[in-house]
């Protein structure tokens, strides 16, 4: 009996800690395999792997973050905390001035690189949810910092880039290219030409039925194209199928008319173009690249068919096999 009384007595203050540090919960942890802000704006920890980002919702922007791992940053956006953490953070702390502290919290989910985790703090205390809506009728909101030295506050992450690419087609097409797009997440549009150098002096062509001469040029050709594809990241790598199409202008300038007048001084084709293209990122905006193309001949006339007889570099304008090399600029 006369060890009861100090026992009851420190069961009741357990209790009361403990239900003093549960004014607030996680009502909800998972990870939302649509948002890709990690992946496309990855953040690494001091190892040089990329970090998966905890988005935590609450009421209140009091409440501080311990992972045990460490927060490698975090950003404050309006009703949200962003913490990027390294991958395998298994626990985390987090605490408030008023309604307590929850000590290391098991994440209910695997923490991965690169993936985006949701996660919801419910505040349970009637009298300080009445306390906040009495604060923001009165427009007095009051914001604590968190110290942590690693804590870091940016924009609103983007979701749109622009890009420039610059090249040299070395195969087939001969000629320098320049391209201009821009990215919505891993959606890519661009579009962009290509310059021909080849140049073909002297070249006589006959007609097939009776071999009269027709006439003797020089000839060049430009392609302007566009494009569509799909980003898809491999560490320091991208992978972007492509799809699109060309229109392909040649023209000339004729030395020695036939008697029926000027024949190819202009001509356009049009082709559908498929690749894939090879980026490696050697800096933030700079990333090298190789695009390997394949054109089908889509739409052309009787004129081409006889020009890309004399000239086989004629023929790479509207069918076949090119490939380029450049770099970019990501902005």
């Amino acid at each position: 009996m006369r060890y009861r009384l100090p026992l009851l007595l420190f069961l009741w203050l357990s209790l009361t800690v403990r239900l003093q540090a549960q004014d607030f919960r996680i009502a909800k942890f998972q990870q939302n395999l649509l948002d890709l802000t990690a992946s496309r704006s990855a953040v690494v920890d001091k190892n040089g792997d990329a970090c998966a980002l905890i988005k935590f919702t609450a009421r209140d922007q009091q409440f501080t973050f311990e992972p045990n791992m460490g927060v490698v940053k975090q950003v404050q956006q309006v009703g949200e905390t962003w913490l990027y953490v390294p991958q395998h953070t298994k626990r985390i702390t987090i605490r408030h001035p008023q309604l307590g502290v929850l000590h290391d919290y098991v994440i209910p989910v695997s923490i991965e690189q690169k993936m985006v985790y949701e996660a919801e703090i419910e505040i349970t205390s009637e009298d300080y949810l009445r306390s906040l809506l009495q604060t923001a009728k009165t427009d007095t909101v009051r914001i604590m910092v968190p110290q942590e030295p690693t804590v870091i506050h940016t924009d609103r992450e983007r979701s749109v880039f622009f890009n420039l690419g610059l090249g040299f087609n070395a195969v087939g097409l001969m000629g320098p290219t320049a391209y201009l797009g821009f990215n919505f997440r891993r959606h890519v549009v661009e579009g962009g030409v290509v310059y021909g150098i080849g140049k073909a002096k002297n070249i006589s062509v006959f007609q097939k039925d009776n071999g009269a001469f027709w006439g003797t040029y020089d000839y060049k050709a430009m392609r302007l194209f566009v494009r569509y594809g799909y980003d898809i990241e491999l560490s320091d790598m991208l992978i972007t199928p492509l799809a699109g199409a060309a229109v392909n202008n040649i023209s000339s300038t004729e030395v020695k008319r036939s008697s029926s007048g000027d024949l190819f001084s202009k001509l356009n084709t049009v082709s559908a173009t498929v690749g894939c293209r090879l980026s490696y990122c050697i800096g933030k905006t700079i990333r090298l690249q190789l695009l390997p193309e394949y054109t089908f001949g889509v739409k052309k006339d009787g004129s081409f068919d006889v020009l890309k007889d004399v000239d086989s570099k004629i023929k790479s304008w509207s069918d076949g096999l090119s490939v380029t090399a450049g770099i970019a600029f990501h902005f």
